[in-house]
């Protein structure tokens, strides 16, 4: 089955957009690049239990070059 996913573009998400997709992938500052919006480490927990609340499934885009010492600060974001 075939799903439909979402970019978020900004803070101010269309929420009519909600009725028409079974998922929103998601960027992180200092862990993802190339999309126009991401969200602070903080605000993940909040943005995903909103998400999950209304049966979405959430992607968390993760794709700058890592070194060491990010491997450690993702594993305290993602856990």
């Amino acid at each position: 089955m075939s799903k439909i996913i979402a970019t978020i573009n900004s803070k101010q998400f269309n929420l009519e957009l909600l009725d028409y997709i079974d998922a929103v992938i998601i960027g992180v500052n200092g862990y993802t690049v190339n999309l126009p919006f991401n969200y602070d480490a903080n605000e993940i927990e909040n943005v995903i239990s909103f998400f999950n609340s209304k049966n979405k499934e959430v992607f968390i885009l993760l794709n700058k070059n890592f070194r060491n010492i990010d491997i450690e600060n993702l594993k305290e974001l993602l856990i």
